[in-house]
């Protein structure tokens, strides 16, 4: 099974565990999106950038018993 890469400007469709490869400035690496929107573009590499979702996670509603 193909993995769906998503592009800078899309709209991210669940929060979750992200892969980010970079066009030749770095090394893939993992980011936690949390928020609705679209995906970001890098700041070197603009769009040349992609993002494969590894986790879909969910978020759980603020709990008054924790602080963060």
């Amino acid at each position: 099974m193909a993995e769906h890469i998503f592009k800078p400007g899309e709209h991210i469709p669940n929060p979750g565990i992200y892969r980010v490869t970079h066009y030749r400035h770095r090394l893939p690496h993992e980011v936690t999106i949390t928020d609705s929107g679209t995906f970001p573009a890098c700041k070197k590499c603009g769009d040349e950038c992609g993002f494969v979702l590894l986790q879909a996670v969910r978020i759980l509603q603020q709990d008054s018993d924790f602080g963060v």
